[in-house]
């Protein structure tokens, strides 16, 4: 179950560490009309880094830039916790990530393993996110809609929402 108390006093923890536990991001870029897609995400908090192997020949390895937009979401495997973030996303020659985050699922996308020449690394400098977070508790689900139906001024009290301004270290 997600903390919401963390989600109030410490969201950009509780962001690093949720990020961590999934499996998969929805990333794309505002600059372009194409839909997001779903890539591994290798978090990199100490320095407000998120990672990503792709393709060379992915529009998403094309369009990127300092001039683009990248924003990424994701949803808690039990669904208690959703973030949306943005950042700035370029392509990166930093073959000491390709050797820290490499592994088995990643090997399975590149023939040649790391000297893959069609590999890109991308590498995403968060700026802000926004998350929310919920008990998963069923009941409170159930008992904050029936008070919210009963009192038509009230709406359901069904976790935390926070705005998170990434710090970068030095």
């Amino acid at each position: 179950m997600t903390d919401t108390d963390m989600t109030r006093k410490h969201p950009e923890k509780q962001f690093w560490d949720e990020l961590d536990d999934v499996q998969a991001v929805m990333l794309g870029l505002l600059c372009n009309r194409d839909h997001m897609q779903p890539m591994a995400a290798f978090p990199d908090p100490e320095n407000g880094k998120v990672w990503f192997f792709s393709k060379k020949t992915n529009d998403l390895v094309s369009e990127c830039g300092a001039e683009c937009t990248a924003h990424f979401t994701f949803v808690s495997d039990d669904y208690d916790y959703y973030a949306s973030a943005k950042g700035r996303l370029r392509r990166s020659g930093n073959v000491d990530k390709v050797e820290e985050y490499w592994n088995p699922v990643v090997a399975a996308w590149y023939e040649h393993g790391k000297d893959d020449p069609d590999i890109a690394l991308m590498e995403m400098t968060l700026e802000d996110a926004a998350v929310w977070s919920t008990t998963g508790n069923a009941l409170k689900f159930g008992w904050e809609i029936a008070k919210a139906n009963i009192k038509d001024e009230k709406q359901p009290d069904l976790g935390e929402r926070n705005h998170v301004v990434f710090t970068r270290a030095a």
